[in-house]
């Protein structure tokens, strides 16, 4: 019977991919090649308050300030942001962002979106808003049981490392779609369409490239 090793975690309300191994070794090997960011991408899509028309004017930037950890002490980070697509309209001032962090800190991609003045939607910890978490969690609610916050890894790609001895030579790269809960979101925007368009396999199915890791 095999063990089952995390290699990253995932913020408790984040969904997406999460990489396992089944030995301490492999796990190892994983933990490190994860920490290479010239060897691993993340790439995360979040739901964001605020139209979003202030990203999109920037284009693809680069938030590097610091963050605070999980003991209050502030750490450097840098995460790549894009507005993706947003408006004012219907169900609520919204948009998606798309953010692949640089750094491995506690929470950047909340802090840094934050900071920007486009907390996620539901965000009750870093620039929480009372007022409009109650206004979404109601609209919610209807279809969504336990709404929570609008975060999502959608891939994770590793490079191969021919020296490497549990990661597979040709690398590693899993994709997976957003949540019923995101898609549900998504679907009532006057964006949808828009958003299909920028990134289909959002709403598509997972996709797997690559051996497990024994």
């Amino acid at each position: 019977r095999s063990s089952i090793h995390l290699v990253h975690r995932l913020d408790v309300p984040t969904s997406g991919c999460l990489l396992l191994a089944f030995s301490p070794e492999a796990a190892r090997e994983g933990q490190i090649a994860m920490l290479d960011h010239n060897r691993t991408t993340k790439t995360y899509f979040a739901i964001c308050r605020g139209n979003g028309e202030s990203l999109r004017e920037r284009g693809t930037i680069l938030e590097d300030g610091d963050v605070k950890n999980s003991r209050g002490n502030y750490q450097t980070a840098s995460t790549i942001i894009e507005g993706v697509c947003g408006s004012d309209g219907s169900p609520r001032r919204c948009c998606l962002v798309r953010a692949m962090p640089q750094t491995g800190r506690w929470h950047q991609i909340r802090q840094h979106l934050g900071r920007l003045n486009h907390p996620i939607v539901l965000e009750t910890r870093h620039h929480p808003d009372r007022k409009e978490n109650r206004a979404w969690k109601e609209l919610l609610l209807s279809s969504t049981p336990n709404p929570r916050l609008c975060l999502h890894c959608h891939r994770l790609h590793i490079k191969g490392d021919i020296n490497g001895e549990f990661l597979p030579s040709s690398g590693i790269d899993v994709r997976c779609p957003l949540p019923s809960d995101m898609q549900s979101i998504i679907q009532m925007t006057d964006w949808a369409g828009e958003a299909r368009a920028f990134a289909p396999e959002l709403f598509g199915t997972r996709h797997i490239d690559q051996k497990p890791l024994k």
